[in-house]
């Protein structure tokens, strides 16, 4: 066999050998993962933090104490899970509160954390998040969860013009305004026979934003996530006007006592000493809480047009 020959026959046999390489070597894509950090952002609501803030006597001062009552500290050893039709896993957070999920299929997730309270007393309570959706396609899924000591519920009744119970309507819970990017969180639940419903796993407006909406703030300006929460409602044979949809503060109790001592330890601060002080505004709109539950939020549903004034199938 000539140089070139063996040259060509080597080349050739080196060709097949990569190509089968490649072919049979593969392996089977790896799945997705989820990753993300959890936060206890239950604040520190103590007076004694709000004395210190009154009693700061500079702008960086003010700020750590701020930073305190705030909250969103890394939480640790935290139950965090990833539910997907047909696919539930748990991992534990880490000493800075990171996760991590791997091996997911494709699919929409629903991922929060949870801890419980400690048995002897001597820990924190328990804490929960919001339940977060992330889609999971071509790329990861990133995610911060913040643990709550309560998350609010909101109450009401769906009913027709006339009065009547509404049953079987769909309700739905969007808190406001919304993240531009991203799946936007809802929560969702069916009226009962009696037109009544619940909504369950809001995350609580952070006390320094309510303390500026009783001072006259706007909860729809640029950096006020979440601050309220809308509520829709589908129904066969009914429309909801737009000027009928409930835009709702998520306030609870404890969160508007807080918000209050809050604001008048702030005119004390020279660190955050405003010109005009602060002053709870009579104008203010506050809606009915008892606890951690917001009530009352009701929805009067109009005929949908071509009904031709028949009420369709409702409870009385």
């Amino acid at each position: 066999m000539t140089p070139f020959k063996q040259y060509s026959h080597f080349v050739i046999t080196l060709c097949v050998l990569l190509i089968c390489s490649a072919v049979f070597g593969q392996t089977a894509p790896r799945g997705r993962q989820i990753f993300g950090t959890v936060l206890d952002a239950s604040p520190n609501l103590s007076q004694e933090c709000f004395d210190r803030l009154a009693a700061s006597e500079s702008e960086e001062a003010a700020m750590q104490i701020l930073k305190e009552i705030m909250g969103r500290r890394p939480a640790s050893n935290v139950v965090v899970i990833a539910r997907c039709p047909g696919t539930k896993q748990e991992v534990i957070s880490d000493g800075e509160g990171k996760f991590k999920f791997s091996d997911l299929p494709q699919g929409v997730y629903e991922v929060s954390a949870e801890t419980h309270a400690d048995p002897s007393g001597k820990g924190v309570g328990r804490r929960l998040s919001t339940k977060k959706p992330v889609r999971l396609v071509e790329n990861n899924g990133i995610v911060t969860l913040h643990l709550y000591k309560e998350l609010i519920a909101v109450k009401g009744r769906i009913t027709d013009v006339q009065g009547r119970s509404v049953a079987g309507a769909c309700v739905t819970g969007t808190p406001v305004p919304v993240r531009e990017v991203g799946l936007i969180e809802k929560v969702v639940t069916v009226s009962g026979a009696d037109g009544s419903y619940t909504l369950y796993g809001f995350a609580p407006m952070d006390v320094y934003r309510l303390a500026g909406y009783l001072n006259g703030g706007n909860l729809s300006a640029p950096g006020s996530l979440y601050a309220c929460v809308e509520v829709c409602v589908v129904a066969d044979g009914f429309i909801q006007n737009k000027s009928n949809v409930p835009n709702v503060p998520l306030v609870s109790d404890e969160l508007l006592d807080a918000a209050r001592r809050f604001g008048k330890s702030l005119p004390n601060s020279n660190g955050l000493k405003s010109k005009d002080g602060w002053r709870e505004k009579d104008s203010v709109f506050l809606p009915v809480t008892d606890g951690n539950t917001i009530l009352n939020v009701d929805v009067v549903l109009n005929l949908a047009p071509g009904t031709n004034g028949v009420i369709p199938t409702i409870d009385k």
